[in-house]
């Protein structure tokens, strides 16, 4: 896509920056961390390489780590290495966390341990990037940005068997940060945002600005090259809700107009967020989610790749089964032949 037509969250953007880090300050990714942020936070229980390396105690509490499913099945330690360094998996203890939050919510007239003038905080907290209507903020320089009962900031991030979710509310100086050791957790995650800091007070409802019905797919996938049949498993389809407005099938996600191009997220009553539909040049319905847009696509034809793939898949497994088949039957006639040439022989 062309540079500002499309938002996706990117684990490659984030290495970039880390390895732009690393070339300005001739220093690893990890040991800036720790010199310029952990220890100006006393976070001494917290690591940063992706081999958490860095911080031997957390390497061994993270050993010893139990993970569960939504359903308390037990998933062991759930070890994940995000090979796409350093994209992620900072691994630590929740007080440390705590710290990280604090250093951007200082007191009035207090500075922060981490920046040196208050006014490049408060850069760092404005928006960076707006929704369609010009207006709303979508993100804060890597901070995710929802209008919930006050404008707050966030991010959140998950592996295989942990999940974490960070928010912070500048203009009252109140944060919530929650980690789970739960594979997908949302209750939590999710349902205590509103607790904390209220719903969305804007009108929702009434007839929405246009039709947004129909099968969308994930701005965060893969377009080119041998892994694109990946796109095909992104697909979301949206239609419309018999109590108005429109819903995400199976998911308890439902899109009710906001004003203007705007709709309001609501997901199963835990969490909302605005999401704005824009027309692309060709034509098509994007939703901008707030990290990350949905594309339109005609939805037969990419039911009917993924169709084409299933097929193809099938194929593959078929030709694999016969190929080891024919092997095996190969090998044992080849026994067989020479048991009868050793007995021939000894005959003979």
């Amino acid at each position: 896509f062309e540079p500002g037509t499309v938002v996706a969250y990117s684990n490659w953007g984030a290495a970039l920056a880390g390895y732009i880090v690393e070339r300005v300050s001739g220093q690893s990714f990890d040991a800036y961390v720790h010199e310029h942020i952990f220890e100006p936070l006393g976070m001494d229980r917290t690591a940063v390489h992706s081999m958490l390396s860095d911080q031997e105690w957390v390497a061994k509490q993270r050993a010893q780590q139990k993970h569960y499913t939504a359903a308390n099945q037990p998933l062991g330690t759930s070890l994940y290495y995000v090979s796409l360094y350093p994209a992620g998996m900072a691994t630590g203890a929740f007080g440390d966390l705590v710290k990280f939050g604090q250093a951007f919510l200082p007191a009035d007239g207090e500075a922060s341990p981490l920046f040196a003038e208050r006014e490049t905080l408060e850069a760092m907290l404005s928006p960076s990037l707006l929704f369609a209507d010009g207006v709303t903020p979508r993100n804060a320089h890597g901070f995710w940005t929802d209008e919930l009962g006050v404008p707050v900031v966030w991010h959140n991030g998950g592996t295989k068997g942990s999940t974490a979710w960070f928010t912070l509310d500048p203009q009252n100086g109140i944060g919530l940060i929650t980690n789970t050791n739960q594979r997908d957790e949302s209750i939590y995650n999710v349902g205590l945002l509103s607790l904390v800091f209220g719903r969305y007070p804007g009108e929702v409802g009434g007839a929405a600005a246009g039709d947004i019905s129909g099968t969308y797919v994930a701005a965060r996938s893969i377009f080119r090259g041998f892994g694109k049949p990946y796109s095909l498993f992104t697909l979301m389809p949206i239609i419309p809700a018999e109590a108005g407005g429109f819903e995400v099938p199976e998911t308890g996600q439902t899109l009710l107009p906001a004003g203007g191009d705007a709709f309001l997220l609501d997901m199963g009553g835990m969490k909302q967020y605005r999401v704005f539909a824009v027309n692309s040049p060709d034509g098509r319905t994007i939703l901008q989610y707030p990290g990350i847009d949905y594309l339109e696509v005609n939805g037969t034809v990419e039911i009917a790749k993924l169709a084409l793939l299933g097929l193809f898949v099938a194929a593959g497994l078929f030709s694999l089964v016969n190929l080891v088949g024919r092997l095996v039957g190969f090998i044992r006639r080849k026994r067989s032949a020479s048991a009868f040439e050793r007995y021939r022989i000894l005959v003979h």
